[in-house]
């Protein structure tokens, strides 16, 4: 639109001749773009936009029906792990490139459901399409652990039976907003369908959305993240090296303080992998069974080499906190929330701290075993309270004192 309004310009300066032509040319061209520049300023106003789309999923939502959500009986033995197609990016001949950090928290969860359920069927489905799940008999269970976009389309339909367990709803770019946009659209659709989380306790990975859940009046508490209940690595010789993970604008201020050091042995790992360096097989025949085995030799790599991770990523710290390793955090903003997970575990240090103070590099491993028990016991429980329904009163009461004890869970002298 905005050539159009540049060649209606050039005509009028051609046209200057015919004055009468011109003006008109000329009083179009300024109307135009009067409209772009009110278009544009629109476009910006994150929360208009957010406010258009919540409005026009609303009407979906309401078109649909509460039938399209009432869960039918579970399948008590079948489990949904999200699968994360749009983590791949870039697919070629020899290069597919896969953000781990959706998928560690998939390998977490079916780590976590096989230690605490026997006999467990796994599925694999897009988290970002859960709305259009069908399967032929019942509802089967599915963790909802994960970020939730300011989408429609994860709301889980009534063939899947959803736990809440490590909930986070926001985007890192609209933390700073009071409502984020998977937040207004949560509230419009507990809003329409209020019975939806009746009986159903919202388990969330961080405060913020703990908080939200709770002011439009269900019940949450903070959950934290399954990746902390990896289980713990054993000591080997080859574990020698400092892996260094972080975004650009975190890396360049950590790298003058590094410079500063004599460090040897530092490897700088992306937290995208090339699939096709571990298979040969084309994009259109690899599954989420691949990206798993991806994602596990991502992890093992740290597990078997790590003296020493430095990392600004949740879903890195996360499960290398968990196997025992030495690990430094770097918030990426002061009020990102989901470093909550890290609360009471190890000190999450800010840009401007590294900056002004560098980093104290003499850290140790942390024990988090007394909080895997605990996370892990709160999965089991809540499984068998909102799925099984036969939790006893004592086993309710434990439950809740579980959940105070994950809450308020901390490392005397964390680092």
């Amino acid at each position: 639109m905005r050539k159009f309004l540049n060649r209606l310009k050039k005509i009028v300066l051609l046209r200057e001749k015919n004055t009468s032509l011109a003006n008109q040319i000329k009083g179009y061209t300024e109307k135009l773009e009067f409209v772009l520049d009110k278009i544009d300023t629109v476009s910006k106003n994150v929360d208009f936009a957010n406010g258009l789309l919540v409005e026009q999923q609303s009407r979906f939502l309401t078109v649909m029906g509460p039938e399209r959500f009432k869960s039918l009986k579970p399948n008590k033995d079948n489990f949904i792990i999200f699968s994360y197609p749009q983590a791949v990016s870039h697919p070629t001949a020899d290069k597919i490139c896969l953000n781990i950090g959706d998928y560690v928290q998939s390998i977490a969860v079916k780590n976590a459901i096989s230690k605490v359920l026997k006999n467990v069927n796994f599925k694999y489905f897009d988290r970002d399409n859960l709305l259009n799940y069908y399967q032929e008999n019942g509802s089967d269970v599915c963790i909802m652990q994960g970020f939730f976009p300011s989408r429609l389309d994860w709301l889980p339909n009534k063939y899947i039976y959803p736990v809440f367990i490590g909930f986070h709803l926001g985007g890192a770019m609209e933390y700073t907003q009071k409502t984020n946009g998977s937040e207004r659209i949560f509230y419009k659709f507990h809003k329409i369908f209020p019975w939806y989380f009746k009986d159903k306790d919202i388990g969330c990975r961080d405060r913020r959305t703990e908080a939200f859940v709770r002011s439009i009046g269900i019940n949450a508490y903070f959950s934290r993240c399954l990746s902390l209940t990896l289980p713990r690595r054993e000591k080997l010789k080859s574990q020698n090296k400092i892996f260094v993970s972080c975004f650009s604008y975190v890396l360049k201020p950590l790298n003058i303080f590094l410079s500063t050091k004599s460090l040897e042995n530092i490897e700088y790992v992306s937290p995208e992998v090339n699939v096709k360096s571990f298979t040969k097989e084309g994009y259109e025949k690899l599954d989420s069974i691949d990206f798993m085995l991806t994602c596990k030799t991502y992890l093992e790599k740290f597990k078997n080499e790590a003296k020493l991770v430095i990392t600004d990523r949740i879903h890195i710290a996360g499960p290398c906190l968990a196997m025992g390793i030495p690990t430094i955090v770097i918030k990426r903003t002061e009020n990102d929330p989901r470093y909550d997970i890290f609360d009471g575990i190890v000190k999450c240090h800010t840009l401007d701290e590294v900056i002004k103070n560098g980093l104290d590099l003499s850290v140790e491993a942390v024990d988090i075993e007394d909080l895997k028990k605990m996370m892990l016991k709160n999965l089991e429980l809540s499984v068998k309270k909102e799925v099984f329904h036969n939790l006893t009163a004592e086993e309710d009461m434990y439950l809740e004192e579980l959940r105070s004890k994950i809450n308020n869970f901390s490392i005397k002298n964390e680092n």
